[in-house]
């Protein structure tokens, strides 16, 4: 099979393009050796590529401090201030 691909250049450079496309005949080749396969079940990343993307882009893991939301506020005022407000009910 013999294809081609146009893609806006402002968008996309070329090594971008042919990364998808070789994602795009990766998985055409997987449905041809599996026809009764499901589409949704074909991985189309690499392993190295699937790591990066869950693992190294997605290491978004941060300390939760171990204090509420309301003891966050008060540390707040009382570090701050009210700016002169009477916040007592």
């Amino acid at each position: 099979m013999v294809g081609s691909i146009e893609f806006a250049t402002d968008l996309f450079d070329r090594d971008t393009v042919e990364r998808i496309a070789a994602r795009y005949v990766r998985l055409l080749e997987r449905v041809v050796a599996d026809r009764l396969g499901r589409i949704d079940l074909f991985d189309i990343l690499e392993p190295t590529e699937r790591a990066l993307m869950l693992r190294t882009w997605n290491e978004t893991a941060v300390a939760i401090p171990e204090v509420t939301v309301p003891g966050l506020f008060e540390r707040q005022v009382a570090a701050t201030g009210c700016g002169g407000l009477d916040v007592r009910r």
